[in-house]
């Protein structure tokens, strides 16, 4: 699963990293909620669409989507086929299921580039069963697209559920990222 995640890294950054024509207007959030406008990549361009998928058939508002029923469940199969994106995260936050205690995971170097579906303005997070060190904590995480399978996923061609945790760091942070509202470098700090 994934509740919440950060993107720091300038919109310049981003268009070089996906080789979009155009960049948007984006201030960095270390505390990515649900229902906020998020930067994602899509049909060659960047953009922003709200996180918290709607569509047609389903009212309510949908953060995540397993890929292992992504394609064929009725809410999301037109969007598999049509309407994918990139959504790009410096890092993301996840609890542990044990002590519902935060942890901050981020790639060694570089941005994670999640799989994702957009639908009328708005985008979802598709995940997948958790792999590596992430599943100490959590048994889902987003699926990472490696930089060979980014262009494939967003050319439509087939399932492209890559993964690699290879090199994925992780950490315990503060409870202070519960709080929607906090939203500030510090809480990628560490906490013991």
């Amino acid at each position: 699963m994934c509740g919440r995640f950060v993107l720091f890294s300038s919109t310049d950054l981003l268009r070089e990293k996906y080789k979009t024509a155009n960049v948007v207007s984006s201030v960095a959030s270390y505390n990515i909620v649900p229902s906020k406008e998020v930067v994602v990549i899509f049909d060659g361009k960047m953009g922003k669409l709200q996180w918290g998928f709607k569509s047609k058939r389903n009212s309510s508002r949908i953060t995540n989507a397993r890929a292992e029923t992504v394609r064929g469940k009725p809410t999301f199969r037109e969007s598999f086929q049509k309407r994918r994106c990139i959504i790009p995260a410096n890092g993301f936050f996840e609890w542990d299921k044990k002590n519902r205690r935060p942890h901050y995971i981020s790639p060694s170097e570089g941005i994670f580039s999640f799989a994702g579906l957009w639908e009328e303005g708005t985008c979802t997070i598709i995940t997948a069963p958790a792999r590596g060190l992430i599943t100490g904590i959590h048994d889902r995480m987003p699926v990472f697209l490696s930089e060979e399978s980014q262009n494939l996923w967003l050319e439509y061609e087939g399932e492209i559920f890559t993964q690699s945790v290879d090199n994925v760091q992780m950490w315990p942070v503060s409870a202070d990222v519960n709080k929607p509202s906090n939203d500030y470098p510090d809480l990628l700090d560490p906490c013991v």
